[in-house]
């Protein structure tokens, strides 16, 4: 349906008392993505959900496609939208979300057009949602890199432990620099109303700054005690060769990075962090960290050790020469030094073993070649490890991300931080924690 024909709300509620939720679908110049994002919330015919769709586009035939699209769709459940001008990324969340609040929903979700939930993977959500309906439920997912040649999936590690996780811990992890998929980012999590009310009442708005998910993620830290994780994938993280954020930390830029630096103007992406002249996603983070730590004053210090390190471990992702050459220095100006003895050569070394412990087991375990994981996936055999797997192209690897029958480990390697965090427990009292 469209804006000027809101008509019907859903259909009634079956398998959760989770009172229908708004899943809001943020996008711009990607009608394409946006399609299928919304097709995985409308697959799920019953589902108790409303869709807004936010069409934040600079470009006519993006806007017409998907306008057509939610129109031809003809499902009561979902709205599509406008700004009535184009806006950056932040402003455009806090937009949509203030069209969503209309909608009087008890819970909202943030699906971005280049996130797809997995099938059931929504319903799953709704039923931890009914169960924990004064939390923020956030969730872990998968990602599809098609940034590579040959694509390459990468599987995470899951436990199904559903956990609650003392916000104070978070924000002592994010201070060393420690980050995980388990951060509230709006973008991975499913929001009370009256979380968000709290959020705008503290800060005014909800997002904000640079990078509204992360934004989010410190405001809500700052102004609630604890959260809940589900440690399992149900959602697949796709199109990185549309990503800002993945362009920026290979050091290159895409035609919407392009665009998202544009819409910056002067301001600088990192004038709060301890060293604002590093390029990294570490320091992009950290941007929203310390700029909400300056308006509450309440947040750990940085750890400058630690951080500097982080972003150490992110130069062999940079793909200018030029530029990883000039960080390698800056990091050394700024105070950073190798595990070894000082010198190039020294320094050449550090990074290079820093490129092979990336790609290797601690992290995603073995990369694997799409011919072998097909035939782990034949034999209906769960295996436990996660990994990188290859494949020739994107839809091959997010049809096998839906289908992969891995099973749960105990303490999956991201999950392990908040597990030795002191304010980490089950969030039910049943089966410890799992679900």
């Amino acid at each position: 349906m469209t804006a000027e024909n809101p008509g019907a709300a859903g259909p009634a509620r079956q398998s959760t008392a989770l009172p229908a939720p708004v899943v809001v679908v943020p996008t711009r110049n990607r009608a394409d993505l946006a399609e299928g994002a919304i097709a995985s919330v409308l697959e799920w015919r019953t589902a108790p959900v409303r869709i807004l769709v936010s069409d934040n586009s600079t470009i006519p035939e993006e806007r017409e496609r998907l306008a057509g699209y939610c129109a031809a769709a003809r499902d009561d459940r979902l709205l599509y939208v406008r700004p009535p001008e184009p806006m950056p990324m932040p402003p455009h969340w806090q937009w949509a979300l203030e069209r969503a609040l209309e909608l009087e929903a008890s819970h909202y979700i943030y699906l971005t057009d280049r996130m797809l939930f997995k099938p059931g993977g929504l319903a799953e959500l709704l039923d931890i949602g009914a169960r924990c309906p004064e939390a923020v439920v956030a969730y872990n997912h998968d990602m599809v890199d098609d940034y590579a040649d040959p694509v390459r999936l990468h599987l995470h590690q899951w436990s199904g432990r559903l956990l609650e996780v003392a916000s104070a811990d978070l924000l002592d992890l994010c201070s060393r620099s420690i980050f995980g998929n388990y951060i509230p980012r709006m973008l991975n999590c499913m929001v009370p109303r009256v979380v968000l009310e709290r959020i705008a009442a503290r800060f005014s708005t909800v997002f904000d700054s640079i990078a509204p998910d992360f934004c989010f993620a410190f405001r809500f830290a700052a102004t609630n005690e604890s959260f809940v994780y589900y440690d399992r994938s149900i959602l697949t993280h796709r199109a990185l060769d549309r990503s800002n954020g993945a362009a920026y930390s290979r050091g290159v830029e895409s035609a919407d990075s392009t665009n998202f630096g544009a819409e910056l103007g002067q301001v600088h992406r990192h004038s709060a962090t301890p060293v604002p002249e590093l390029r990294s996603i570490t320091n992009a983070i950290l941007q929203e960290y310390c700029q909400v730590a300056a308006e509450v004053g309440r947040f750990p210090a940085v750890d400058r050790d630690l951080y500097l390190e982080a972003i150490a471990r992110e130069v062999p992702q940079l793909q200018n020469p030029e530029l990883r050459a000039w960080m390698e220095k800056a990091l050394i100006r700024a105070g950073w030094r190798p595990p070894t003895k000082e010198g190039p050569i020294a320094v050449a070394r550090h990074f290079g073993r820093r490129v092979a412990r990336r790609a290797g087991p601690r992290i995603f375990g073995a990369a694997m070649s799409a011919p072998l994981w097909s035939l782990v996936a034949r034999s209906k055999l769960p295996v436990p490890a996660p990994g990188v797997c290859s494949f020739p192209s994107a839809a091959e690897a997010l049809d096998f991300a839906e289908r992969y029958p891995r099973r749960p480990v105990p303490e999956p390697v991201e999950l392990r931080p908040l597990l030795e965090s002191p304010g980490t427990r089950p969030a039910s009292p049943s089966d410890n924690g799992h679900v």
